[in-house]
């Protein structure tokens, strides 16, 4: 088994989901997508995570 986490910041990480799964000796690959682009493999587990998502991104005159 395999797993792979795409994100979409350098700062963002799958949190205790890394830690559950070193600890079933499960390896978890990171993509950092607007870098590296999609993997050509999804593995077994796809953990995709969201970015930031600050009100005023969408809305600059709040």
């Amino acid at each position: 088994m395999r797993a792979v986490c795409l994100k979409h910041v350098s700062f963002e990480g799958p949190g205790v989901f890394a830690t559950s799964l070193a600890n079933l000796g499960v390896p978890l690959d990171y993509h950092l997508v607007p870098k590296d682009g999609l993997p050509p493999d999804p593995g077994d587990l796809l953990i995709v995570m969201g970015g930031p998502m600050w009100l005023f991104l969408s809305y600059p005159g709040c």
